[in-house]
């Protein structure tokens, strides 16, 4: 099986990292990116590659999460689950 691999230099990091330095499951990330969790988890792999629109969302994701929480209308608590984003506002 052949892996589709990125152009180098496509992501400051990988989404796996992205997701990681966020504190999210792959489920929360999935959802916040709109995108069903077998795909984000497929770009984790290295089975599939984002298309340029998901490409440019993790980009902001990775450099301004709070950003890309507020464009898209969703909240830490949502993101995080409650427990987790009181621990990380407070």
């Amino acid at each position: 099986m052949t892996r589709t691999q990125p152009p180098q230099g496509m992501f400051s990091r990988a989404p796996a990292e992205i997701r990681k330095n966020l504190g999210v499951t792959q489920q929360s990330f999935a959802d916040a990116l709109g995108v069903p969790v077998t795909t984000y988890r497929n770009w984790e792999q290295g089975r599939k590659v984002p298309d340029p629109a998901a490409r440019s969302l993790l980009t902001i994701f990775d450099r301004e999460p709070e950003a890309a929480l507020r464009a898209l209308g969703i909240h830490w608590s949502s993101l995080l689950g409650k427990d987790a984003a009181e621990t990380k506002s407070g």
